[in-house]
């Protein structure tokens, strides 16, 4: 059976926010939960972030995943098991992530927020 394409409008999607991070969903994540919403084949985690200026954001994966960091704007640092890579906006950077693994994600840059997609 083939799946038809379907395109989220940003307000039909999930968001969740702090005074300084914003995490817009196109799948379900954390409290965002719509029975319509599921994986797509593989692909199961689809977010837009904003992280504000020289804040970070510590995660703990809950499944098997291959990770990839797309900064659209700034450039994020991302800590994994002791090491630190750090990605501009138009490079990517891909983790294969297992159950339990955690990573943080900074935004150095003093005065702009960060700007990326997460997707796995």
């Amino acid at each position: 059976m083939t799946e038809i394409a379907q395109i989220f409008l940003a307000e039909q999607r999930g968001c969740s926010e702090t005074a300084w991070f914003r995490s817009i969903h196109s799948f379900n994540f954390g409290n965002y939960q719509d029975p319509s919403r599921k994986p797509f084949g593989a692909l199961k985690l689809w977010n837009d972030e904003t992280l504000a200026a020289q804040k970070s954001l510590s995660l703990t994966v809950e499944e098997d995943i291959t990770l990839v960091i797309l900064p659209i704007v700034g450039g994020v640092e991302l800590k994994y098991l002791g090491e630190s890579n750090f990605v501009a906006a138009g490079q990517a950077l891909s983790l294969c992530l297992n159950v339990g693994a955690t990573y943080q994600i900074t935004n150095l840059i003093p005065t702009n927020s960060l700007i990326f997609c997460r997707f796995g």
